[in-house]
């Protein structure tokens, strides 16, 4: 019998990644895992709502057998079965009333479903929009078209935007069954679109959002005007769309795209009580133009998002980061636990991942 893989959950970063890329891997590879130390340097350690959802939708997936999965639970062993795709509905209310983060429920299964040989219709319910975790629209505009130059195929749709601290938010997914992802890497020839991610190129265009949900649409207004003003020194087409949302409470958002000859990156920023509409603008666009700055190819979130497709890639992928984030570095070690001939270099002075995949198949 395969021996159980041990995770120190309070590693480097010490976040809920190491357990949301533990549950992917574990699924994927068929490898039991137990973790310790949950988040154990948090304000609230332990399993949060969305982390505690994102098991049961892993145990639910792959008929795992699960020890540990409570709320708070600071420990977690997991042993998976067969992955099955299919149809699934996960709502974070179901383990507590909150604003807990659909898309950190997303990342954790949106790989397991693409190995699984069967297309699959997710419905994920709770928080849409929340601090600490990516907008819709940025797995939408961001992660979705990066995953694609893989092979990565999903499609994703909002019915309803959920705030902190109400949720309630909604979104639906499309994920196509995949038998194997592509690296990506300028030496090479790819049939994939655009399969280069270590230079950016020319900045095109920036596009976005300015939402808000049952708030008077002038502060949607403000926002972009905002935004605007602090992009006036950029020379490239701006257009900022103004929306109303439907929500059961309310919010606000605004969203940049920064859209180049071979990569995108997105940023965002949520309002808050006490917080103007200019406060938002400004923010968001601050990000924009300090990753402009960087003349990299992929934003400081998207990458350790993106390393997991990577590694589980046929072939090299190489791509320049704006940061090496602890979070970048912790999913490299997690990731490293279960896939040990994956070859992960980081190259912190330039900035740059290099990383040669499992070549991982899926079910036929």
């Amino acid at each position: 019998m395969e021996k159980t893989i041990k995770i120190d959950g309070n590693y480097l970063e010490g976040g809920g990644q190491i357990l949301r890329t533990s549950l992917a891997l574990s699924a994927i590879t068929g490898k039991a895992f137990e973790i310790e130390n949950i988040r154990a340097g948090r304000k609230s350690p332990g399993l949060a709502p969305q982390h505690l959802t994102a098991v049961r939708a892993m145990e639910k997936i792959c008929s795992a057998n699960v020890e540990g999965g409570q709320l708070h639970s600071l420990s977690l062993r997991f042993s998976p079965k067969s992955i099955q795709g299919g149809k699934y509905v996960f709502d974070i209310s179901d383990v507590k009333e909150s604003a807990g983060s659909v898309s950190l429920v997303f990342q954790t299964i949106c790989l397991p479903l693409a190995f699984s040989g069967k297309d699959s219709q997710i419905v994920l319910r709770g928080g849409t929009h929340v601090n600490w975790s990516p907008c819709f629209e940025y797995l939408n505009e961001i992660l979705l078209p990066l995953a694609a130059k893989f092979g990565y195929a999903a499609k994703m749709g909002i019915k309803n935007y959920g705030y902190y601290p109400i949720g309630k938010g909604e979104i639906d997914v499309e994920i196509k069954a995949i038998e194997k992802l592509e690296g990506i890497d300028i030496s090479k020839r790819s049939k994939l679109e655009n399969a280069n991610l270590s230079t950016r190129g020319k900045l095109l265009s920036i596009t976005g959002y300015s939402i808000v949900s049952n708030l008077p649409e002038q502060i949607a207004g403000r926002q972009k005007e905002a935004a605007l003003k602090v992009l006036v020194g950029i020379d490239c087409e701006k257009k900022i769309e103004i929306k109303s949302a439907p929500s059961v409470g309310k919010g606000t958002i605004l969203f940049l795209k920064a859209n180049y000859e071979n990569s995108i990156a997105g940023f965002f920023a949520l309002g808050e009580i006490k917080k103007s509409a200019e406060e938002v603008g400004k923010e968001a666009a601050l990000k924009l133009l300090e990753f402009d700055k960087s003349e990299k190819a992929l934003d400081a979130h998207m990458g350790d998002q993106i390393m997991l497709f990577a590694a589980l890639a046929h072939g090299k992928t190489t791509y320049t980061v704006e940061k090496v984030s602890n979070h970048l570095k912790t999913n490299a070690y997690t990731i490293k636990q279960f896939l040990p001939d994956v070859k992960i270099e980081i190259d912190e002075e330039k900035r740059l991942v290099e990383i040669e995949g499992a070549g991982w198949l899926g079910k036929k």
